[in-house]
């Protein structure tokens, strides 16, 4: 079973320099998924009393919930 990431929570693209003839390149950064930004936000709201040894896989429960949502 694939997981959906969501695509990029923060792309952007940076200018890379000019070559001799004046022509400006860019890169391009993907950022973190939108599923790992949802489960970092989980975990920000999540009680600071609850001390689950699987809080990580609580968060991305929650992260994929929040895509499945949105669907993803």
């Amino acid at each position: 079973m694939s997981t959906s990431h969501g695509g990029p929570a923060f792309p952007s693209t940076v200018e890379a320099g000019e070559d001799r003839f004046g022509n400006k390149s860019h890169v391009f950064y993907r950022g973190m998924t939108l599923r790992d930004y949802f489960a970092g936000q989980a975990l920000a709201s999540w009680p600071i009393t609850d001390h689950s040894t699987d809080l990580a896989s609580k968060c991305y429960a929650l992260a994929d919930a929040m895509l499945a949502a949105r669907g993803h």
